[in-house]
């Protein structure tokens, strides 16, 4: 499931950092959705734009789980070792991704201001952004947080009233999507806890009150990410995968308007990646508006493991 580049784009930037943060230097492979056919573009309903692979020599780059992207580019992203990872996206002048600088990474702060420490305490996996902070969601010890301020890293994290059922998830099989509402209303799902046959278990919070709510099942996939598009509606990143199919992803659209205690939520797919096309263990997802239109970012988590890869996709809906 690994492709050999016909085009190599190879960027190695020294950050310079703040002295508490070794600096990072980042090497960057140009991607396509098809390495045997370039000019492929059109994925479902939408559009690839540019695509890198990212590596880096600092030992602490890697695992990305979830990642929010701001309109002028600047990247926050959140690793299963617990690490806030910042970066300003580099592009080109056709608006195509070509690279990360301005890279740091950085322990997330634990309510009492101490760095996170161990696997099952600093396995973080779900991010959104509020106009007052960030909400990550944690899975093995099942969990989420808020982190106020522009930058999770710098401060102590609020502790959040979980809902019931968080015992119940499987370790690895937690709190991985995570979104926040056009009205203020927090989302999230289990990615393996169903509570029924075909339905994954999710909670919708108002206030400071849980409910359920529920995702439909199909096809060996499960809920990774989530993002608010600029109309308010939700897309579903969902990923699979098999010995003899390898990896999936999966993206479905949710109504904002069926998003409500107790529902069932269906959605409409939108776009899958799968086969012979360019995929991995795609873990986040963001929607932002720039000014030249709404942009889709994927990323994967390489679970540290060299034969995985940290891709960053950008999308935009086809025409």
């Amino acid at each position: 499931m690994y492709f050999v580049f016909s085009v190599l784009i190879t960027v190695t930037l020294l950050i310079s950092a703040p002295a508490y943060a070794k600096p990072l230097t980042f090497s960057v492979e140009q991607v396509f959705v098809d390495e045997d056919n370039h000019d492929l573009r059109r994925v479902g309903e939408l559009e690839f734009i540019s695509g890198i692979s990212v590596t880096s020599d600092n030992k602490r780059f890697g695992g990305l789980s979830d990642l929010h992207v701001n309109p002028d580019g600047q990247m926050i992203a959140i690793t299963d070792k617990g690490n806030r990872l910042a970066a300003q996206l580099v592009f080109d002048r056709h608006g195509s991704l070509v690279g990360l600088t301005n890279g740091d990474i950085t322990k997330l702060q634990t309510p009492k201001g101490k760095k996170l420490k161990g696997k099952k305490k600093s396995d973080a996996e779900g991010l959104t952004r509020t106009k007052d902070g960030w909400f990550v969601s944690f899975e093995h010890k099942q969990r989420i947080w808020f982190f106020p301020g522009t930058d999770p890293a710098v401060v102590a994290a609020t502790k959040i009233s979980p809902p019931k059922g968080l015992k119940d998830m499987p370790a690895n099989g937690g709190l991985e999507s995570l979104v926040e509402l056009v009205d203020g209303r927090l989302l999230t799902f289990s990615e393996d806890l169903e509570n029924a046959p075909s339905q994954t278990q999710g909670w919708l919070r108002t206030g400071k009150a849980w409910e359920n709510i529920y995702l439909s099942r199909s096809d060996d996939f499960a809920p990774t990410g989530m993002t608010r598009l600029a109309s308010g509606d939700i897309l579903v990143l969902e990923r699979s995968f098999s010995i003899m199919k390898g990896p999936a992803a999966r993206i479905r659209l949710i109504d904002q308007t069926d998003i409500k205690p107790d529902a069932l939520l269906m959605g409409r797919e939108i776009a899958r990646l799968s086969g012979s096309q360019t995929v991995d263990n795609m873990e986040g997802i963001s929607a932002v508006m720039t000014l030249h239109g709404e942009r889709i970012y994927l990323i994967s988590d390489d679970n540290f493991n060299p034969l995985q890869r940290n891709l960053i996709f950008m999308f935009r809906f086809a025409e």
